[in-house]
Formats: structure tokens, sequence, C-alpha cells
């Protein structure tokens, strides 16, 4: 998609006629909420597979009366590459061994951006939405140095997108955030763009 233009995020009311909806269909993140609901603020356990299935129907639904609907994801994905990459390194979080030395870390910083810099919009979306933890340690028993580390890997999904509700309300005059072309905005900023289909 092509961004033509750039839209202002608002709710100024709950019962208001929708005219443009940002929803987030469900993906691996939320298959993490659902393994736990008490954690997700989900009610209740539920099939993945008949949650996308209900989303796709109410997103259709929703189109078909005329709201523009955005995914989460076509966001992240359809917007500045660098805004993107610069979300997933922060997203990205490495917890380093005391054993491990200035000259590994310095090298392991080095992969980090390696990464975020060879990784498409849609993996970098998943890094955005999983929020990984990579915990690496010594390995006593590496072979060469591509094994040198032993990790552990740990994910806090952003696995629970659906209450957007209250954080669009940003104050008691519902003033709204600025949005920015390029599918992500600053800290405490909601970003939705408007797109089209590029010829």
């Amino acid at each position: 998609m092509a961004i033509t233009a750039v839209q202002q995020a608002t709710q100024p009311s709950e019962w208001e006629e929708a005219r443009v909806v940002l929803v987030c269909r469900p993906s691996v993140e939320t298959l993490f909420g659902v393994l736990n609901t008490d954690a997700a603020n989900f009610l209740r356990p539920f099939d993945l597979d008949q949650a996308r299935v209900e989303h796709d129907g109410f997103r259709q639904a929703m189109e078909e009366r005329g709201v523009r609907v955005f995914d989460l994801r076509e966001v992240l994905t359809g917007g500045d590459l660098d805004a993107l990459r610069d979300a997933a390194s922060a997203s990205l979080r490495y917890e380093l061994d005391s054993m491990i030395g200035d000259e590994d870390r310095a090298e392991l910083d080095e992969l980090h951006r390696r990464t975020i810099a060879t990784l498409g919009p849609a993996a970098l979306a998943d890094v955005v939405m999983l929020r990984p933890v990579l915990k690496l340690r010594p390995n006593p028993h590496a072979a060469d140095r591509t094994c040198r580390f032993l990790p552990t890997f740990e994910v806090r999904p952003a696995d629970n997108a659906y209450f957007t509700s209250a954080p669009l309300k940003r104050n008691s005059k519902n003033s709204s955030w600025p949005v920015t072309e390029g599918g992500i905005g600053e800290s405490n900023r909601c970003t939705v763009v408007k797109s089209e289909p590029s010829d």
C-alpha cells in the first residue's frame, strides 16, 4: 500500500458512528494471551482459528457499512520502514550473563543492529508485537564462535491489543493525538495512516 494521506486518531465518544477503526487480527501474540487468560485481560480461553474467522467477519461487516478499517500489522508494515526498524530495535532486548566480556558485548550490539537492518517489514512487526528478550550465557562446550552462547528466549507479547478504547481517551477534552505519516508514532501517540493500493 502507498501512503496517500494522514488521518487524525480520535475517539470523542463510544456511541458515535465509527468512520475509521484500528483492529488487531488475532495472531501469534494472541496465542500467548489465550494460554493464560487471567494474565491477558481475556474472559476465557478461546480457539484462535475461530477468533480469526470471527474477526475477519467483523472487519468485513464494518467495511460493508463504509467504515475504513486498518489492521495494526498493516499499519506497522505499511508505513515508514525506518520508524518500524526503530520500534523493533527498541522492542528487542538482550540480557547478557555477567561472564560475557566487553568485546563480545560490542559484537552483540553490532549483531543487533545488523539483524534489525536485515529483517523485512512482517518480521519487524512480529518483533514489535512479541517484544522478545534474548538471554545469553557462555557455552562452555562451544565447538566454534557460531555456538559460543547458550540462548534462552522469552517473549513479552502485546497479547491483547483489543482494549484500545481507554488509551484513545487522552483527557477530559477528548483531544486527539497527532498522526504522523509512517505507521508508528512517538511514545504515547496513536498513529493511523490512510493508504490506497499502489499502482
